[in-house]
């Protein structure tokens, strides 16, 4: 499989998991010009009522395939901007895995 028809699978994945909890979505396609959004993240998810899943109106996330990225990075983001950020590894046939980062630290 090419990495980008993974990516947009995993994609997909991702927004219908989030959209059936009533989060909205975004997220940034990449491409040759348009990468990250800040150079960390993926997309953003924003959702007016508390979530069940997530207590947090405005959540960046970062999406992988089989392995979580450096957290380095992302606790400073965090730490910086008091921003909750959460990190999604996707397994072949086991599905997501989550970690969620606040105010720099990992808490799950």
């Amino acid at each position: 499989m090419k990495k980008m028809d993974k990516m947009r699978r995993i994609n997909s994945k991702f927004r219908k998991f989030f959209e059936e909890d009533g989060w909205l979505v975004y997220i940034n396609h990449h491409t040759r010009w348009n990468k990250d959004i800040f150079g960390l993240f993926d997309g953003f998810m924003v959702k007016e009522n508390k979530s069940k899943l997530i207590k947090h109106p405005v959540v960046f996330f970062q999406l992988k395939a089989n392995k979580f990225p450096v957290f380095k990075d992302y606790k400073e983001f965090s730490g910086k901007y008091g921003v909750l950020i959460l990190l999604a590894k996707w397994v072949d046939r086991k599905g997501f895995d989550f970690r969620i980062i606040k105010d720099g630290e990992v808490c799950s």
